[in-house]
Order: C-alpha cells, then structure tokens, then sequence
C-alpha cells in the first residue's frame, strides 16, 4: 500500500487525469503516478474511480519542483507535465529539459505506453504563470502549446 499525492489534474472533456507522486510510506522508494477517471463521472463526483494508467520510476524517475507546474492531455490521451524546475536529461541539440509527455500505445492491445522528455530551445525563459493545450492544425494534428504571461 502507498499514498499518492495528485500534484496537476486536467480533463480530456470525458474524463479526469491527474499525475501524482507515489511513495511507499517508508519515503525510501517514489515513482510518478498517471490515473484517469472513469468516462464522465457525475458533477457531485459521487462514482469517480480511478484507473492506473502508467507508472515512471526507478532510474528514469526525474526531479520536478512541484509548485510550478502546468499539466494537459488531449482527446487521444497524450498526457504532458511541464515544471519550472525539472532536473532531468538532455543535449544542447535538443535543449533545455522542461517536462514529461505520456504517449498511449499506438494500439488497443493494451501495450504500456512511452514516456519521453519535453524539451524547450536554448535560453527559454520558463515563467511559472502559464497555461498548456493543444491546438489542431488544419490536417486534425495536435501541436502543444503553452502561454504564459
């Protein structure tokens, strides 16, 4: 048994997601949590439950400050978290670290799915005041984007 602590909540339009951070109790062992609610739950909340969508630990758990955040998934459940101080990996060809995106197995055979680093070009400025989404270009694709003031 472990506690989870929700740290960014956003919403598909049918269901929640929310990213948390898990501990075993002993403090010795944490991971990254994502959950998804079950599909349009009441507005008194009275049936949510929550469904375990994946899990990031171990050597690949990273480092985010968890009071300068911003989370969106879009219709597809491609799921991504963005921290003024994250401390994870990257190269100067990529860019500076900013966050974590959660992609769902291209299929329905119930595949893990993959967790892949966010990156921001060299000298971004990170602001804590901001909001992510997703914006569909002509052709129906999903670009992320983030405003911030």
């Amino acid at each position: 048994m472990g506690i989870l602590s929700p740290v960014c909540m956003t919403s598909d339009g049918t269901r929640l997601y929310a990213f948390a951070y898990g501990s075993n109790g002993s403090g010795r062992s944490f991971s990254y949590v994502l959950i998804k609610s079950n599909s349009v739950p009441s507005y008194t909340l009275n049936d949510l439950s929550w469904t375990l969508v994946s899990t990031l630990g171990g050597p690949n758990v990273y480092s985010m400050s968890l009071n300068a955040y911003s989370c969106v998934v879009d219709d597809m459940g491609v799921f991504t978290i963005v921290s003024s101080a994250f401390n994870g990996t990257g190269t100067a060809s990529k860019g500076m670290t900013l966050g974590l995106q959660y992609q769902p197995p291209g299929d329905t055979s119930g595949g893990s799915g993959t967790w892949s680093n966010v990156y921001a070009p060299s000298g971004y400025t990170y602001s804590s005041t901001n909001t992510l989404f997703f914006l569909k270009d002509s052709s129906g694709k999903d670009t992320l984007m983030k405003a911030y003031t």
